[in-house]
């Protein structure tokens, strides 16, 4: 039986819309049907600029970008719908006056979407359309190719990264990228990505045992921690813990710089030596330990450098710290969501401990009150990540690669599952002390 076709209310002013599926009236057993639609001829890009716009969502997302949904003219090799249950990344260009459609069908299929859009923000699509961008370019007029007889409305004309494959995007806001001019599109590299070979992955069975015993976590926090705080710890600690990286992995991306001087370089092996020594990870290998079994991925190659371990304490001790911010805007931080400790709390019920509140803390406990301090030793590095999100840990050093096991200085990944983990570990051990109050989760 064919489903009925999807019935959307004509596009409108967006004054009472919040921007949610059922304002659009997208239903379960609706279908969208590409054969009403114009072929996307109304206004199309220039191909050297479509050529760097498709490289940028290439760069930040790790997916190739291949299928032109409404044939648009561009130079993508598969056209038409994808699909059914095909998760691969779409292009989207058509006559606007159809997007309400469009992008219906977008929210009910949850499609990673490249979008062609004029800036109608009274239109219904709008909101929802731009409330799922991760990226935002505003398009150049000289990258503009109108069909003959049409002409170029006043307003801006963007191109969006929108990702409907989850109720809310990865980063706070649309990330702008800035637009280079079309003869600066013109050297943007056309030789194809470069992918790793299979990696046999012997190295992950050679992954010592986590030492932190979830049965801690299950006594002393059913009733103190949030459940899914309480399973996530559970599941990270026997299975590794999820980056919730939002990105692919279909090609190698290398964002690494070589050493300046010969002492940066030995620095690095010393530190990537010391992981491996001491059951962090594994390395060094002549190729990239992914893809493989557990994690079919190509690696992302951050930007990696030494820096000084303690603030205060010159001691020479070093830290390996991973620029997982870099490239700004295309880097693995701009799409991974925050799930830090507050995200685990309703809105208002958790505070962070601040310098204000301590001091408040230590006037309130008043004169000759004892004070103390205490410092997990090497704390990133009790906490394993997942096998299936190994392309994101894999580093270069001097050309050989490594595979760090744990959580690693300059992810937000591994900020976040710090936070969530350490809150909870002190929440049981005030449970454990008999100390744990509701107050302990403000």
């Amino acid at each position: 039986m064919t489903p009925p076709e999807l019935t959307i209310p004509k596009s409108g002013n967006c004054k009472s819309f919040n921007g949610s599926a059922e304002d659009l009236n997208v239903k379960e057993c609706s279908q969208f049907k590409r054969a009403s639609f114009k072929n996307g001829k109304l206004l199309q890009v220039d191909e050297d600029a479509f050529r760097f716009i498709r490289h940028t969502f290439e760069e930040a997302y790790g997916f190739f970008l291949s299928r032109d949904v409404f044939r648009s003219g561009s130079s993508l090799a598969t056209q038409g719908l994808p699909p059914k249950g095909s998760n691969e990344p779409v292009f989207i260009n058509t006559n606007w006056e159809e997007y309400q459609e469009v992008v219906s069908w977008l929210i009910k299929a949850r499609i990673l979407a490249v979008v062609i859009a004029p800036e109608w923000r009274d239109h219904l699509w709008f909101a929802p359309l731009l409330a799922a961008s991760t990226h935002l370019l505003e398009l150049r007029r000289e990258w503009l190719r109108p069909r003959k007889g049409i002409q170029v409305p006043d307003c801006k004309i963007l191109c969006l990264f929108a990702d409907f494959r989850y109720a809310e995007r990865a980063s706070e806001r649309p990330i702008r990228i800035p637009t280079p001019t079309t003869e600066q599109c013109r050297s943007i590299p056309t030789t194809p990505r470069p992918t790793a070979p299979q990696h046999p992955a012997t190295f992950l069975s050679k992954k010592p045992a986590q030492h932190i015993k979830k049965e801690f976590f299950l006594k002393y926090g059913k009733d103190i921690l949030p459940p899914k705080l309480l399973a996530d710890i559970i599941r990270g600690l026997t299975h590794g813990f999820p980056t919730r990286y939002r990105g692919g992995g279909d090609f190698i991306r290398r964002y690494t710089v070589p050493p300046k001087t010969e002492e940066d370089k030995e620095k690095a092996r010393e530190k990537a030596r010391e992981m491996v020594e001491k059951g962090w990870g594994a390395g060094p290998f002549d190729t990239p330990p992914t893809p493989n079994p557990k994690c079919p991925k190509n690696p992302i190659l951050t930007l990696a450098f030494t820096i000084p371990k303690h603030k205060w304490i010159d001691d020479g001790s070093l830290r390996l710290f991973f620029h997982k911010s870099h490239p700004r805007g295309l880097s693995v931080n701009s799409l991974t969501p925050r799930h830090d400790i507050k995200t685990y709390f309703p809105e208002g019920q958790f505070q962070y401990l601040t310098f204000a509140i301590l001091v408040s803390m230590i006037a309130k406990a008043g004169p000759k009150t004892r004070l103390t301090q205490f410092d997990a030793k090497d704390a990133y590095k009790q906490l394993y990540i997942q096998d299936s999100d190994g392309n994101q840990q894999v580093f270069e050093v001097d050309g050989k690669f490594y595979a760090d096991w744990c959580a690693c200085f300059g992810s937000l990944y591994g900020n976040d599952i710090y936070s969530a983990f350490g809150h909870a570990h002190c929440m049981c051990l005030a449970s454990m002390a008999g100390t744990a109050s509701k107050s302990l989760c403000r």
